[in-house]
């Protein structure tokens, strides 16, 4: 396992790496299945990457529509110099089980910015996504 930032605190990584070996050695389950929705505090900091015995890597990144819109950090501050003055647009997909974009729109300037959903990644969580302040997990198989 690997942390992509490039200032990485590991101890910022104690209460995951935890539940990583909690899940993987002692549960006897692939950590990234159930436990991720309890971590979205070093998602908002980093991604995380898993490699494998097999020599498959995926990178796991944590997505927020005012925060991270797919994993991407955004900037506090708009052009026009206003402090987190954006607000996120969601579009879901049409079987209402992802989201299909996110859409940023200064509330002074009314600049706007679009983030697709890459096509490369997918989503952890199944069923209906959820519009939250928690965020949504994704993966991509890299």
């Amino acid at each position: 396992m690997a942390f992509g930032q490039l200032d990485f605190q590991p101890a910022s990584a104690n209460m995951f790496l935890m539940d990583v070996a909690l899940h993987w050695f002692i549960y006897g389950r692939n950590p990234i299945s159930g436990m991720l929705k309890n971590h979205q505090v070093i998602g908002s900091h980093t991604d995380i990457f898993f490699f494998y015995r097999s020599g498959s890597v995926s990178r796991l990144t944590w997505s927020h529509p005012g925060i991270r819109p797919f994993g991407i950090p955004l900037a506090l501050q708009c052009q026009c110099k206003s402090y987190k003055s954006q607000t996120p647009f969601v579009t879901l997909t049409e079987s209402r089980d992802d989201v299909a974009s996110i859409r940023l729109v200064c509330k002074y300037c009314k600049v706007t910015a679009t983030y697709l959903k890459p096509a490369n990644i997918r989503r952890v969580a199944k069923g209906v996504a959820v519009r939250s302040e928690v965020g949504d997990w994704y993966i991509e198989d890299m």
